[in-house]
């Protein structure tokens, strides 16, 4: 096995200070650009990728809710 065992991907954010400063960034803007994801990422301790994952990620999870939730009053 390469690079020993798999990690989860989105386990790197799992600190309730970094999701907080993440919600706080996604509150502000819906897409952040990249020296925001850039000045989030260094002030949390993560790669402005990982940040742009995690938002990708909670968008998708929003679009995902209204869609579910759309479907339930019909």
């Amino acid at each position: 096995m390469l690079g020993g065992p798999a990690v989860p991907q989105g386990a790197d954010i799992a600190p309730s200070d970094q999701s907080a400063v993440l919600h706080a960034l996604l509150a502000q803007s819906r897409c952040p650009t990249t020296a925001m994801r850039e000045e989030v990422g260094r002030s949390i301790g993560v790669s402005p990728r990982k940040v742009q994952g995690w938002l990708q990620n909670q968008r998708q999870k929003a679009r995902k809710l209204r869609q579910d939730t759309s479907t339930v009053g019909e």
